[in-house]
């Protein structure tokens, strides 16, 4: 699968949805939650743009609240800080959206690669 050529939400949430991924996708992001203390779970029913929102909504607290502790995520998904600030940078977009695009995408291709490359 080439990830670069997933570059907006809407691509990302066609290509989770489109696999039987997507439940692997949430548990991905609540074990990597999970270990930097954040104990939010998301419902198994979801669908990805309610999981994508409800998210975003998690990530614009920790942002605006919890900055700390939003780094911390950052590390331990293993987000370059370069690209959060290339994010911000661009003023006219809506900032929270893209973070968050840019960690379900980071944590999809780890989804993906240990689906297609683990035994």
């Amino acid at each position: 699968m080439n990830f670069d050529k997933i570059k907006q939400k809407n691509t990302l949430l066609t290509v989770v949805s489109e696999g039987n991924l997507f439940q692997k996708l949430i548990k991905q992001v609540e074990k990597d939650l999970e270990l930097v203390g954040i104990t939010d779970y998301f419902e198994s029913n979801l669908s990805p743009e309610v999981f994508f929102s409800n998210f975003k909504e998690l990530l614009t607290h920790l942002i605006d609240s919890q900055f700390e502790i939003f780094l911390h995520v950052l590390y331990r998904i293993d987000i370059d800080e370069y690209k959060i600030r290339e994010i911000i940078a661009k003023s006219q977009i809506d900032v929270y959206e893209e973070i968050t695009f840019l960690i379900l995408k980071r944590e999809w291709q780890k989804v993906w690669y240990k689906e297609n490359y683990s035994n």
